[in-house]
């Protein structure tokens, strides 16, 4: 009788660690042909729709869910809690007055930092099926001020002035622009993050 229950155990334990190994996880209401459906609700703040479409693209290549416009299994709810800028940064102001350089420093470098709350519901219900979860992303980044002449142009024989933005193969970019640009790897990073966080919950 003892043996026998050690077989049943040794049995038991090969065919979990079979499952396992396959990759196969055990989801009783939706089998490995189906994927639940998801709809995503319009974001509050996200006026220009960039961040849904990011949130879009990354459920959409992890293929955790199938996505639809509405009614579907789950609603997918995201609300902006902050978004803060910061700066981080600074270097020597290398303008010249009277002829001697100034100890001013001039701020160079910022942080964007954005936070989310993430929330699913069942259907069109408001019955939460998972979260509320806080998601919180920042990415870094350097600018140029618009004060500082020498950073904004150089001289040539032929022009004194010539603007050097043009030329920075946006390695230079004053403060807004930068602000602008640092926008899409903080939505793509943030959008990863949610995928991650659903993943680790389905």
């Amino acid at each position: 009788m003892k043996s026998w229950k050690i077989c049943k155990r040794l049995i038991s334990f090969s065919s979990a660690l079979l499952l396992t190994c396959c990759g196969y996880r055990w989801q009783p209401e939706y089998p490995s042909s189906r994927c639940p459906t998801v709809s995503v609700s319009a974001i509050d703040g996200d006026e220009d729709g960039n961040l849904t479409s990011e949130i879009l693209r990354a459920l959409n290549r992890s293929g955790l869910v199938s996505l639809v416009p509405k009614r579907g299994e789950y609603r997918l709810e995201v609300a902006i809690q902050s978004g803060d800028i910061k700066i981080i940064g600074f270097r020597r102001d290398i303008e010249l007055i009277s002829g001697k350089r100034t100890k001013n420093l001039i701020a160079s470098e910022g942080r964007k930092s954005l936070a989310v709350q993430v929330t699913l519901y069942e259907g069109t219900s408001d019955q939460v099926a998972y979260g509320p979860y806080l998601i919180s992303v920042d990415t870094d980044f350097d600018y140029v001020m618009g004060d500082s002449l020498r950073d904004l142009v150089f001289a040539t024989p032929a022009d004194p002035a010539v603007v050097v933005l043009p030329f920075s193969l946006g390695q230079l970019e004053p403060n807004e622009a930068a602000q602008e640009a640092a926008a899409k790897p903080i939505y793509t990073h943030l959008a990863q993050k949610i995928v991650d966080t659903i993943a680790a919950e389905w």
